[in-house]
């Protein structure tokens, strides 16, 4: 899809990281899908990118990119149900691929909201097998 990728080209000129691709998902419970249509803008007065993402069952989503400081970066999502049916939502996600910290792997680590009710720790290396350290293996 063009503006996922024309997107993921904007956020790689940014953080230099020239290959990045940045792919918004959800899991329900008929399991993973990905945008069936979306397209971005950017607005300069708040320096901030909108991604607008529809999928094909029903749900509607709003991804936020905006800067602060000149350094960091601050991302939101809104996520819509605009379908007449439940929705069983499990998991919402953005798959990256293609970028590299320019750094030792040992330097990197991952945050994630269940992180501490999986691992017992709120942060966790990059490169550590996560499974052999986790709590309930049925996560990883």
């Amino acid at each position: 899809m063009e503006s996922l990728k024309s997107f993921s080209e904007w956020i790689g000129r940014i953080i230099e990281q020239k290959e990045l691709s940045a792919i918004p998902y959800i899991i329900t419970a008929e399991g993973k899908i990905e945008p069936a249509e979306a397209e971005w803008h950017y607005i300069p007065e708040t320096k901030t990118a909108q991604l607008s993402i529809s999928y094909k069952n029903g749900l509607k989503e709003d991804i936020y990119l905006r800067q602060e400081d000149g350094k960091e970066f601050i991302l939101s999502r809104r996520l819509y149900n605009h379908s007449k049916d439940v929705v069983s939502l499990k998991e919402i996600g953005i798959h990256l691929e293609n970028i590299n910290s320019d750094g030792p792997p040992e330097d990197d680590y991952f945050y994630h909201l269940e992180n501490p009710r999986i691992y017992g720790k709120m942060v966790i290396r990059v490169d550590q097998q996560r499974k052999e350290k986790a709590k309930e293996g049925e996560f990883d």
